[in-house]
């Protein structure tokens, strides 16, 4: 589960859990395929390669050859599977991970365990066959967390690890754990390491600074069950994803730590997954954290852009949303131009492609996150070495594509992976230079149009119209008792409410949004759904004036609006039927 319900509702980043996906090197995919957690490194057989299906060793990430070939095959080991060649070095998958003849299944024991190879990786490396087919291995690299600055002799490292916690026998659980940041001096966070106990579980960790507390949070360094939980921490300075040992910031940024403007409490979140429910389980995992004194030139920040309003609908091949910050709005919220270093995207399970690019004067400028063939379980983190420059007036844009073939009901934006998200991260500094977050749409209304003006949106006064004492909205709620029935279109009734249809708060994307937010409050639910029963009691009518007025439908109609008036009837009865 992603908790980004806070980010919409008020702006801030309190999750970025969607960075922390991919699904790494569990045991309980090694075992899908024989000798899966003794596959040698083809460049050291003293070291075990766990990601067999991906380019980076330890999982996650892109698929390899033999990746590629097993998850077109279902992820399960059969023959078919077992009698390809996916590196192409002319021995079977079979003959590479002892399983010759094809008859291996699992839970048995394979029938050869030793003179074993890589089924994705074609062998010998320099042979003339191979040449060019492996260019994601790297020989040099002996799996160690790979950053420089760590190293230097004023460097702070501090570990933060959970006591021996039991994992509960359930499906997803989130654990926090509040702790101290050094108070001595100013410092940046320049990288993180994750220290991994129990990988059976294990399925992320983030770090929230508790910015402007001076006291903590929470008892410290006792973990508590967070599951569905605010968080009163909100801004993420770490993270760790699967497929990679560790993050080193850009030389040219930090989070900033302690200090007069510093953070002097954070919270480590865990994410436990067990999908068998297995009651045995503890872990004590944790992270390594870098601080330096000598400050870098730059704070650094995470943005958030995308869309939070997603209705997917059945039997789809794909299904189209987009998330836009656009220029008007980076007007308004930088004050000044920001690099970014890093960029990622994310949907669930049913997404199929996602792009995120910068656009300026109407032109793009810039991928940030290219994702043609998108994989939950294997996130691409695009990382800049010479950072891409945003601009106030530039637009960030993220276009979200899924598939739906295999629904029978539509699927809306959720925190569950069952559910579906459409967002982009983007890592960047200054991070002054960017006055939010987050710049999430609902619907066709952009970050600014919601946050940013005040409570008018688009004419609509959203302080007028949900103030229950407010003349005018007392005056409107009686109108509508009186002259309305639901399902019912009273003359009376269609006289009020072609003006009322009119005013900008029952208008296009505000007039959605305002039925959203209104069915919030449970305790008032009921009475909401009956007043938008009531004056949708019409829409019919109303259709039929616009569209057939001398009792033939205009041609110019859209199929959209043809939809309309049914749209809001199909609302008033699914809602209604909440009151029986």
């Amino acid at each position: 589960m992603c908790r980004f319900s806070e980010v919409i509702k008020y702006g801030w980043l309190p999750a970025v859990c969607i960075l922390l996906s991919s699904v790494h090197a569990y045991p309980s995919l090694q075992i899908k395929i024989p000798n899966g957690d003794s596959v040698p490194h083809p460049c050291d057989s003293s070291r075990i390669w766990d990601g067999v299906g991906h380019e980076n060793q330890a999982g996650g990430g892109a698929r390899n050859p033999f990746g590629r070939d097993f998850d077109a095959n279902g992820k399960v080991w059969d023959s078919t599977i077992c009698r390809m060649d996916s590196d192409g070095d002319g021995r079977t998958n079979g003959e590479e991970l002892g399983d010759p003849d094809c008859i291996w299944s699992q839970g048995q024991a394979p029938a050869v365990t030793f003179g074993l190879s890589h089924p994705g990786v074609c062998e010998p490396l320099d042979s003339s066959t191979c040449a060019g087919r492996n260019s994601f291995v790297d020989c040099g690299n002996t799996g160690e967390f790979d950053c420089p600055p760590i190293h230097a002799e004023d460097t702070v490292k501090m570990d933060i690890r959970f006591p021996e916690t039991p994992v509960p026998a359930q499906e997803t659980t989130y654990m926090c754990m509040a702790f101290e940041l050094p108070s001595d001096k100013p410092y940046h966070l320049i990288a993180s390491n994750p220290i991994i106990d129990n990988r059976e579980v294990m399925h992320h960790i983030i770090v929230y600074g508790c910015s402007g507390m001076d006291t903590a949070p929470r008892e410290l360094n006792k973990p508590w069950n967070c599951q569905g939980e605010m968080q009163s921490c909100q801004e993420m300075i770490s993270l760790w994803a699967a497929g990679s040992p560790g993050i080193c910031f850009n030389e040219d940024m930090g989070f900033q730590v302690a200090g007069e403007e510093g953070l002097k409490y954070a919270v480590m979140e865990f994410h436990w997954n067990n999908p068998s429910l297995v009651d045995s389980y503890t872990d004590s995992s944790g992270y390594e954290l870098y601080l330096t004194p000598n400050l870098r030139p730059y704070n650094a920040g995470v943005l958030m852009i995308g869309q939070s309003d997603i209705a997917i609908p059945p039997g789809k091949m794909g299904h189209v949303e987009e998330g836009t910050c656009p220029g008007n709005c980076t007007n308004q919220i930088m004050t000044g131009d920001i690099q970014v270093t890093l960029a990622l995207n994310h949907m669930h399970t049913m997404g199929k492609a996602q792009i995120t690019e910068l656009n300026r004067n109407g032109r793009r400028i810039q991928y940030l996150a290219k994702d043609d063939h998108y994989d939950y379980n294997s996130p691409v983190f695009y990382e800049y070495e010479d950072p891409i420059t945003v601009r106030p007036g530039d637009e960030l844009h993220t276009t979200c594509v899924w598939q739906s073939l295999d629904k029978t009901k539509t699927v809306n934006y959720g925190e569950g992976t069952q559910e579906e998200m459409c967002f982009a991260f983007l890592i960047y500094y200054p991070k002054e230079n960017f006055r939010s977050e987050s710049c999430v749409s609902i619907k066709g209304l952009d970050h600014c149009e919601l946050w940013m003006n005040g409570k008018v949106r688009r004419g609509c006064d959203f302080d007028k119209i949900f103030n229950p004492v407010d003349p005018d909205t007392v005056a409107m709620n009686e109108a509508v008792s009186e002259k309305c029935t639901p399902f019912v279109c009273r003359e009376e009734c269609l006289d009020y409410v072609r003006t009322l249809k009119q005013h900008p708060c029952f208008i296009g994307d505000v007039g959605d949004l305002l039925r959203t937010w209104y069915l919030r409050d449970e305790s008032t639910r009921n009475e909401v759904i009956s007043f938008f029963a009531a004056i949708d009691s019409c829409d019919m009518e109303l259709w039929e004036e616009r569209y057939r007025p001398n009792g033939n439908i205009d041609g110019s109609i859209s199929s959209a609006e043809n939809r309309l008036a049914s749209t809001h009837f199909i609302f008033a009865v699914a809602a209604l039927s909440l009151l029986f």
